[in-house]
């Protein structure tokens, strides 16, 4: 047995389904060795970025760490957004490259850099191989660092040279450290909840970290036996169902949007499972003078905006479970909130059944009509993101699935590859801008050869909408954000699929009906009138000045 072939074994132990990358000419006999693999689909893609992006949703939907490999030099820095966003997310990825001998890491050689030193600083581990008889130990290491009580990101290089060394044909060991969380105090608790009693009005902010804890359900029993409303990030959209009445929304990057208007109302914040990479709390304590209760499975960050009243760190599913014996029969004060009565009169412009181009509002109408009650959606970063935020009812957490914290670009087309991989059967939708989908689109021909069905909703305005927006807000004018689009249609024909364009929001709706319900690969483009952004910006600066 060989180091590759050990390292294969070593992810095999450790439950390993999923591997992606591409091969290079000094990971070859790690290429060989996944390929022969019984146990593991090695998946072998068209860039390395999206390799592994691929494997960060593996990380998101399943128990397992993704898993992606690439050569030494450009294989492995195009790994270096998807490594930074799964790390951002706290998901569990493990990124595998080759590497120069480890006798010249020390000077200039041809494709070598110091790998480890790039990756440090999005990562949890980073490391390379010193000795072949470490292997599975290293291995090992990645994959307990990359699932430890904060999940994140793990990096290990492998040098050439000792790829192929030999080992002695030993089963490698599993060197698990079960994850060990401490709990708060029973006085920490008694505390919280007395904090929570002389409350005016308590609201809830969870975070994503609350959707990778998997409490959902205990988050929303919390919510509903002491009546406390909840907002979210972008990722922890669902953690509570959105048809619930305690359910405000998202908060998305417009600060005057109607929640932030209904955050006043509140003068203490449990923030269960937010990570301020995706949330400032400078969004929730713009003033800096609410309590705030930090419930988390890991220590609050120091932030400027966030001086604690409380600090339970632990399992927050057992946190509130105590607390809330602590509370016993106590509801917060009720509290008229207007938002969910506004999103629902914007919703509903979306039903009109108006020709192409389409608004924001009428493209999310007509996709919330097709996606079912376990459908799922990966939706991309661009204008797009906001308007799917605010005003998409979901059923579950993860039905939308946002890159947040990092906010990377055509993570959408390579991940929905990733969740048809791990759940065949779930109808999943690729929803993208055009400059987000030309980014990766090359992933097509991964989807053709693993026969894997795509249904992809393409926002067509030929333009950076959100950076538009976000200029003509700033400077009331906008450069540098229009090209021009090549025809789509015929794109999904030459990958051997099918394309669309949507003549109106009832053919938008008709045509996604189909597509999600057959094999193949079916490109729908939706021409989108991004006028609506001012719009809407103008919309709630007026609302906010007349303080209705």
């Amino acid at each position: 047995m060989n180091v590759a072939e050990q390292i294969v074994k070593t992810l095999e132990v450790r439950g390993v389904q999923f591997v992606f990358g591409l091969p290079g000419e000094e990971n070859i006999a790690l290429v060989n060795a996944l390929e022969k693999s019984e146990q593991i689909k090695l998946v072998i893609a068209h860039d390395e970025q999206a390799a592994t992006f691929m494997a960060e949703v593996i990380g998101w939907l399943s128990d397992q760490p993704g898993v992606a490999i690439a050569t030494l030099g450009p294989g492995a820095l195009n790994m270096a957004v998807a490594v930074a966003d799964a790390h951002s997310h706290s998901l569990p990825i493990i990124a595998i490259s080759a590497q120069g001998g480890v006798t010249t890491l020390h000077r200039e050689e041809k494709q070598v850099v110091s790998l480890t030193d790039v990756f440090a600083p999005i990562t949890t581990f980073s490391d390379y191989l010193r000795a072949p008889e470490s292997v599975s130990e290293l291995v090992n290491k990645a994959y307990n660092e990359a699932t430890a009580d904060r999940t994140g990101a793990s990096f290990i290089a492998i040098p050439a040279p000792f790829e192929q060394a030999t080992l002695e044909s030993a089963l490698p060991p599993v060197i698990e450290q079960p994850v060990a969380l401490m709990q708060p105090t029973a006085s920490a608790i008694e505390q919280a909840a007395m904090i929570i009693r002389e409350a005016t009005h308590p609201l809830i902010v969870a975070g994503f970290g609350a959707v990778r804890a998997g409490i959902a359900s205990e988050l929303t029993h919390f919510a509903r036996q002491h009546q406390m409303p909840v907002a979210t990030t972008y990722m922890a959209k669902g953690i509570i169902p959105e048809d619930d009445a305690l359910s405000l929304g998202v908060l998305v990057f417009l600060v005057d949007d109607y929640l932030d208007e209904e955050l006043s109302q509140f003068d203490t914040v449990l923030v269960v499972g937010v990570d301020f990479g995706e949330l400032s709390p400078a969004r929730f304590n713009p003033m800096q003078d609410k309590t705030l209760l930090h419930i988390h499975s890991y220590r609050p960050e120091t932030h400027g905006h966030y001086s604690l009243a409380a600090n339970l760190v632990g399992k927050m599913d057992q946190t509130l479970e105590t607390l809330s014996k602590e509370l016993l029969d106590y509801q917060a004060r009720p509290i008229t909130l207007k938002i969910k009565q506004y999103l629902r009169q914007e919703l509903a412009y979306g039903a009109e059944a108006t020709d192409a181009p389409l608004t924001p509002v009428q493209i999310v109408h007509a996709t919330r009509a097709v996606l079912g009650e376990t459908d799922r959606a990966l939706v991309d970063t661009g204008a797009l993101k906001m308007w799917m935020a605010r005003l998409f009812p979901v059923d579950f957490p993860n039905q939308l699935m946002f890159s947040n914290a990092m906010s990377s670009m055509a993570w959408s087309l390579p991940g929905t590859i990733a969740a048809k991989l791990l759940e065949p059967d779930r109808r999943v939708l690729t929803v993208t801008g055009d400059g987000s989908f030309h980014m990766n689109m090359q992933e097509l021909a991964t989807a053709m050869r693993e026969n894997i069905p795509l249904t992809i909703l393409v926002w067509d305005d030929g333009g950076y909408e959100l950076i538009k927006w976000k200029m003509e807000m700033s400077l009331d004018e906008s450069a540098g954000v229009s090209f021009q689009n090549p025809d789509f249609v015929r794109i999904a024909q030459a990958y051997g699929g099918r394309g669309h364009v949507a003549m109106s929001r009832n053919d938008l709706e008709r045509v996604l009906r189909e597509s999600l319900d057959r094999e193949g690969i079916d490109i729908i483009v939706a021409p989108v009138d991004y006028s609506a952004n001012l719009e809407l910006s103008n919309q709630l600066a007026d609302h906010l000045e007349s303080g209705c």
